[in-house]
């Protein structure tokens, strides 16, 4: 990846926040940390190595993330690859250090790691697959199985669970009780959850 990739950063529109495809960046062979994190993330996924994308604020000030601010945070994206012991962690961008070295740019930080099993306890994710990136016409689509215990109340020969399971919104995104500002959404969006349950026998 190091041989064939090199860092390339032009940030023009929405291109500061998504990265290029995979494909183009293994066709055109330089892309940004964005870019470059998911084309070796892709790499990975090929040959069945779990990685994750990890966005953080890279600079030789140390800088956490603010966990407890929803906003568009860091200015750098590496890659995160699970590991027993410790995890790995790959810079991307550069085409000298070596495997898991990461220097005093990107260490001793705190960073955003999104997995799915972690933000809901006790879930198994498995067939994970994401279509729909490459068409801006069509929605973005998840699709998962996954597994999860305590999640129904059994009472006689009934069960009982909610049908959106960790999906469903629990808390109210408006808690002020006296509002000064007017609330801005940016943009609309609209989001649908198919949700297919297997029942045991018995």
């Amino acid at each position: 990846m190091q041989d064939k990739t090199r860092y390339i950063s032009v940030q023009v529109g929405i291109g500061g926040l998504r990265p290029m495809l995979a494909s183009d960046v293994d066709k055109l062979g330089y892309g940004d940390c964005k870019a470059l994190t998911n084309y070796t993330k892709s790499l990975l996924d090929i040959v069945g190595v779990e990685s994750y994308f990890t966005e953080l604020y890279g600079g030789f000030d140390k800088i956490d993330m603010d966990f407890k601010t929803p906003s568009i945070q860091g200015n750098h994206v590496i890659l995160n690859i699970p590991n027993e012991v410790n995890d790995i962690w790959l810079e991307c961008t550069n085409q000298k250090v070596p495997f898991g070295y990461i220097a005093n740019f990107t260490d001793d930080r705190d960073d955003i790691v999104v997995k799915l099993e972690e933000k809901n306890g006790g879930l198994e994710i498995s067939d994970f697959e994401l279509s729909g990136k490459k068409e801006t016409y069509r929605p973005v689509m998840e699709t998962y199985k996954f597994y999860s215990e305590n999640s129904i109340d059994v009472v006689g020969d009934k069960i009982f669970f909610k049908p959106l399971f960790f999906e469903a919104t629990t808390t109210s995104p408006f808690k002020l009780k006296k509002r000064e500002y007017p609330i801005n959404f940016g943009t609309t969006s609209s989001s649908k959850t198919l949700v297919n349950i297997t029942i045991p026998e018995g």
